[in-house]
């Protein structure tokens, strides 16, 4: 994933980055999320209130006419076969619409909530700034 510079600092900045200083772990993280980078459009629903999410959202910039509930308030979907620890999407409690052009950084809701095998500081840095 090609990260600008004006983009490093827009998601250094987020409180959810707190204490992840280094380019690299960012970089190394937000690979790991499968994360992608998007512009979106006033007026878009950013998530939908009862709808199956296998991303979540966090706006670097812009506006929205509410905020994006903590990821402790979302209901947990589990698996097809009923394993707890196997996560694929989370259902939000409101839906959030882009009140401006939003910049979005999309995260894998698998993957953010159930750390890898690598057991990283960062990721562990950013589970603890969503609570």
């Amino acid at each position: 994933m090609l990260i600008y510079p004006d983009e490093m600092a827009l998601i250094k900045g987020h409180p959810y980055f707190a204490h992840i200083e280094n380019d690299a772990d960012i970089k190394w993280f937000l690979q790991c999320m499968d994360a992608k980078l998007e512009t979106v459009e006033a007026g878009t629903a950013l998530c939908r209130e009862g709808e199956k999410a296998e991303f979540v959202p966090v706006v670097l910039k812009g506006e929205t006419d509410g905020e994006i509930p903590r990821f402790g308030t979302w209901q947990q979907i589990e698996s097809e076969s009923g394993l707890s620890h196997s996560i694929i999407a989370l259902i939000p409690p409101v839906t959030v619409t882009t009140g401006s052009e939003c910049f979005v950084l999309w995260m894998r809701v698998m993957r953010l909530l159930k750390p890898c095998n690598h057991h990283c500081d960062f990721h562990e840095y950013f589970v603890k700034n969503i609570a």
